[in-house]
């Protein structure tokens, strides 16, 4: 009779651990910050898989590059550049701002 209570008490501890084991048991710790910031967690980044490739040209227009015409945007008229054109005979005119003297 012992043997067999002894059993069934033995089974029964088996079954408390076990069930413990499975579930983990759960004890509250402080955290320990050995630094004086916080530094947020580094999270999982997931590579993009798109659906279709994307063409740039379509979406961003670029400009069309610099041509002799594209240099001169308009001639200036006021009483200093006049001033100029009469005594130096020069002409003043507003150029794009990428334009060089090529």
């Amino acid at each position: 009779m012992k043997s067999q209570e002894a059993k069934k008490i033995a089974l029964q501890k088996a079954k408390k651990i076990r069930q413990q084991l499975k579930k983990g048991e759960f004890k509250k710790r402080s955290k320990f910050h050995s630094t004086v910031r916080f530094l947020r967690p580094k999270t999982l980044k997931i590579a993009r898989k798109p659906k279709y490739t994307r063409d740039i040209s379509n979406i961003v227009k670029r400009p069309s590059k610099m041509d002799m015409y594209s240099v001169i945007i308009q001639p200036i008229s006021t009483e200093k550049a006049t001033r100029k054109m009469e005594d130096e005979n020069t002409m003043v005119f507003i150029v794009h701002p990428r334009a060089n003297k090529s």
